[in-house]
């Protein structure tokens, strides 16, 4: 579900990739007894991008290690437990485990090295957000904010459409098929700041078709296949093999759930 834009510069960037200094930070109110929770709590912010540290990806193959598998039919009794326990759903790759639990908007809050590009390249705010639907539609929306180069640009908007499916029972496969960009420059005010959400939604112009085809090159097969390693009603952890790293999104809004 990686965004191809951010792969595009994952690739030029991927010698110089490096974890940032080890911290811990108890900013985080959930304080449970778990490898989940412990992981959650030694993230800044729940809902955003954080960065990569040893620590941090330690407490994530922790939770991962640690899981407890259980059967897709007890999603109700998970959901209800959400975030105090370690338990993933078996066969996570598999649609009768997915379609019950991904409709929704996931944020992306832990990819290290996401997290170290921005920094090599000047740092800024990075936001990364999947939307999931019940129908196996997906978009993505990647923000980008407050980086040194955007002179009077206040953020850019790369986003992606395309649908999502099971390859087996533990690996899932994302098929890009639009992409479309936006700017917003600095006179625009907050209700402004925010993506087309469908590539219909763009005006027509023959930028609007370059990006689309520009998109539509970077859009590779080889790296749209992505193994789950965790899976619960309110966080996912798929692993991306480009950087031998993994990526943990974070459930902020339920949508059209079956």
């Amino acid at each position: 579900m990686h965004s191809p834009w951010l792969l595009c510069l994952c690739c030029m960037l991927s010698h110089s990739y490096a974890f940032l200094k080890c911290t811990r930070s108890s900013a985080n109110p959930l304080l449970l007894k778990s490898a989940k929770a412990d992981f959650l709590t030694s993230l800044d912010n729940l809902a955003t991008l954080n960065e990569g540290t040893e620590t941090r990806t330690d407490l994530l193959n922790r939770m991962i290690s640690n899981k407890v598998l259980v059967e897709a039919d007890e999603i109700k009794k998970i959901r209800d437990r959400s975030g105090k326990n370690d338990e993933s759903i078996s066969r996570p790759a598999s649609l009768s485990s997915m379609l019950p639990v991904a409709p929704g908007t996931w944020k992306v809050v832990y990819a290290p090295h996401i997290s170290t590009i921005v920094k090599l390249v000047g740092g800024g705010k990075l936001d990364v957000e999947y939307i999931l639907h019940s129908n196996q539609k997906i978009q993505s929306h990647a923000k980008f904010a407050s980086f040194p180069w955007m002179l009077g640009i206040k953020s850019i908007f790369l986003s992606v459409n395309g649908t999502y499916d099971s390859m087996s029972d533990s690996d899932c496969v994302v098929e890009w098929k639009e992409a479309w960009i936006k700017i917003i420059d600095n006179n625009c005010d907050d209700e402004e700041d925010k993506p087309f959400a469908t590539f219909s939604e763009v005006p027509d112009s023959v930028w609007k078709d370059a990006i689309n085809d520009i998109g539509q090159f970077l859009f590779i097969k080889p790296f749209s296949l992505f193994p789950v390693s965790f899976l619960s009603p309110d966080l996912t952890v798929f692993d991306f093999d480009l950087f031998g790293t993994r990526i943990c999104a974070r459930k902020i809004q339920q949508r059209d759930a079956l």
